[in-house]
């Protein structure tokens, strides 16, 4: 019940951060997800074994070479994904609200700096460079507490 709950609010929240967004935005909260996700997916191995030599005493003090060796003489080459599930399909999320939000959030912040810079009468805020790391702290904090 309560896994329903969840995803029904996760899915309110995702349809209206889109419907906020303009036309054609889902392609960056896509191409973030699918970046994210495989990026991490792909180191999803190297995890496994740290985690295991850190838990297993078996393992500890042997190099990443033999603890690999290891795991899949134990538990065959797919004890290497353990844990690849979740980790996609979280960084796929994950990936899709912090590129998505930062994409989206560049026209605005861009228009809130310029009218607050001409507003004050102090035209250093009117800054790309301003603006973008704004963009970068809205959609990170955004992913973290998504995350969290």
């Amino acid at each position: 019940a309560f896994l329903a709950r969840v995803s029904v609010l996760f899915t309110v929240v995702v349809l209206a951060v889109l419907k906020m967004s303009p036309s054609g935005a889902w392609r960056y909260y896509l191409a973030g997800g699918i970046c994210a996700s495989t990026s991490h997916a792909i180191t999803t191995p190297i995890d496994v074994v740290k985690t295991r030599q850190q838990v297993d005493p078996t393992l500890q003090g042997k190099t990443m070479w033999k603890a690999t060796l290891a795991i899949v003489k134990q538990g065959g080459p797919f004890a290497l994904l353990a844990g690849l599930g979740p980790t996609a399909l979280g960084y796929l999320l994950e990936g899709g609200v912090k590129f998505g939000i930062y994409e989206v959030s560049k026209p605005f912040t861009q228009r809130l700096l310029a009218t607050v810079a001409a507003f004050l009468s102090l035209p250093g805020l009117n800054s790309k460079v301003i603006s973008l790391t704004l963009c970068g702290l809205i959609a990170g904090t955004a992913a973290s507490l998504m995350l969290s």
